[in-house]
């Protein structure tokens, strides 16, 4: 399988990209940025980290021509060299020609030369870029050889997420015709080649893949260290009480339900805590989507690191369920949170607290002094088991997925704008929606948006153990 290579930009970036592109009075106009880098086998990422606007009164430009002094850059090359990030340029084709010149070409090849041959010795690619007047992208990448190879994807974390791609015109499957009478021939086909990942695959997580695998996603990331029990059963769908389930591990489990189902997905599985294993992380920094199906803050907090690190969006699933004590339930809650990096994050909504989360990372890394400090009461127990089942979980669930759809194809009668965060209260009978104006934005992780790979790893030191 060939490499491929995206862009991801924020929808803040996006934004201000499109405005400056697109206001020359008809004329091109160009923009420079800082990426960071994710890879991992055949995916090679680049995330805009920063972005540089080039004045339009620094450049000689007509409708189909653009010659601008490259003084702007060297900042953004000094500190790429240094810390072996990317650099994009892209400018705008405002006529709407959908390829490059013969003049991009040519000034594409003097400006890049001079990159990989001179300012950056990475053996990762840059990337070229156009903005057609729709505000859609396409563009290239430049090899350290200096050699091209064609973006296959530009993805906008937005409150929409906006994903351009060239998309293949085989004939679709027989089992996908509902699906595409529901959402459209375009979404099925952008679902076919999209890569997501499910941390936690029980209550929650494993009604998600039964869900995505039906929709025919192009490839599923499956990550979850813990092996089926019968306490399981009651809410794990597709097992059995029987050796068939009982005693595998959950990732492997479901890896095989995807494989014999055959709708398309291809599955890789990795039966592990998150924490502990740096091919986890780095597979995760290259999906397009992540769905976060855990009851750990730890887990929470490092996923919402992902998230902004690599641009990606984030769908964190939560079930709260308050039994009386009596053999009855006192309240039933459940919400959907949507991230989007460099606005809130679960901590700055209040999701849960540094105090606790450094517990569980005391319980991963140190559980010697856990026991401790536990007996002593330093800390409180952060792995109570709490009641599930699977109505709850599956509404739940099925109402992110659609939230998901929403955002790729929006569908309902409010924008997406309104759903940052869906709460579902069973014991009211009451649904609420929140929108992200609602809450701070995390500023400590807002500084990291786009930042990609860096040493340490996420900028998290207890990572650095890995291998």
């Amino acid at each position: 399988m060939g490499m491929k290579y995206k862009l991801r930009i924020n929808g803040d970036d996006y934004q201000q990209l499109k405005t400056h592109l697109l206001s020359n009075n008809g004329c091109e106009a160009v923009a420079v940025a800082l990426c960071g880098r994710a890879f991992f086998n055949n995916i090679s990422i680049l995330t805009v980290n920063k972005v540089v606007l080039i004045p339009h009164e620094e450049c000689e430009c007509q409708e189909d021509y653009i010659y601008w002094k490259t003084t702007r850059l060297k900042p953004l090359l000094e500190h790429a060299s240094k810390y072996d990030m990317g650099i994009l340029k892209i400018h705008s084709h405002p006529g709407g020609y959908p390829n490059f010149s013969l003049q991009d070409d040519v000034s594409d090849q003097d400006l890049f030369s001079s990159i990989v041959g001179g300012w950056c010795e990475s053996e990762h690619p840059h990337a070229s870029a156009i903005m057609l007047p729709d505000g859609e992208i396409f563009g290239r990448v430049f090899l350290s050889d200096l050699s091209i190879a064609p973006l296959n994807s530009v993805m906008v974390v937005d409150e929409e997420i906006k994903i351009f791609q060239h998309l293949d015109t085989n004939k679709n499957e027989e089992h996908s015709v509902r699906t595409i009478q529901t959402f459209g021939e375009g979404t099925y086909k952008r679902l076919r080649q999209l890569k997501i990942g499910i941390v936690g695959c029980s209550g929650t997580g494993s009604i998600v893949i039964e869900e995505l695998m039906r929709y025919c996603v192009g490839h599923l990331v499956l990550i979850d260290p813990d092996s089926i029990e019968e306490k399981n059963l009651n809410r794990l769908v597709n097992t059995k009480n029987n050796s068939s389930s009982l005693g595998k591990l959950k990732t492997e489990f479901y890896k095989n339900i995807i494989e014999e189902t055959n709708l398309g997905t291809t599955v890789t599985a990795y039966p592990v805590n998150l924490y502990n294993s740096i091919d986890a992380i780095r597979d995760i920094s290259t999906c397009d989507i992540i769905f976060g199906c855990v009851d750990s803050v730890s887990g929470r907090h490092l996923l919402n690191r992902i998230s902004s690190f690599y641009l990606i969006p984030y769908f964190d699933i939560g079930v709260s369920i308050h039994a009386d004590g009596k053999g009855g339930i006192e309240k039933i809650a459940s919400s959907v949170n949507y991230l989007q990096p460099g606005k809130s994050s679960l901590l700055s909504r209040k999701s849960y607290s540094m105090k606790d989360c450094d517990s569980e990372l005391m319980h991963i890394y140190n559980p010697k002094q856990y026991r401790q400090e536990l007996r002593e009461g330093y800390v409180k127990n952060v792995f109570v088991e709490k009641p599930a089942v699977i109505s709850i979980n599956s509404s739940i669930s099925s109402f992110a997925v659609l939230e998901f759809l929403n955002r790729i194809n929006p569908f309902k009668n409010e924008p997406p704008s309104s759903f940052s965060k869906v709460t579902i209260d069973l014991s009211e009978n009451c649904i609420f929606n929140s929108p992200e104006s609602d809450y701070q934005v995390d500023v400590n992780l807002k500084k990291y948006v786009g930042r990609g790979d860096m040493n340490p790893l996420l900028d998290m030191p207890l990572l650095s153990k890995l291998k």
